[in-house]
């Protein structure tokens, strides 16, 4: 653990560590139906009204989008500061 640089783990910090991991699990697991499941449901919902066409034409448009981005982000990031550094992202 020195190449993390953390400190050792004792009796006192497990005091503290091992309830709020418990904590936190039970806040998971009944969240994760409002938070992941409901909002799943409804995109799925969403995307069965969308024509076939639709999802078609989107998904060439995104590809091609990203395309051109990871061409054009190296040419870019060679401008001079600040500009090479800010731009590509």
């Amino acid at each position: 653990m020195a190449l993390a640089r953390t400190p050792e783990l004792t009796t006192e910090s497990w005091k503290y560590i091992v309830p709020f991991t418990l904590l936190g699990a039970a806040f998971g697991f009944l969240l994760a139906p409002w938070l992941v499941i409901a909002p799943a449901k409804s995109a799925r919902n969403a995307l069965r009204q969308v024509p076939i066409s639709d999802l078609v034409a989107g998904t060439i448009g995104v590809s091609a989008g990203l395309l051109i981005a990871a061409l054009l982000s190296f040419p870019v990031s060679r401008l001079p500061a600040p500009f090479g550094n800010i731009v590509p992202l």
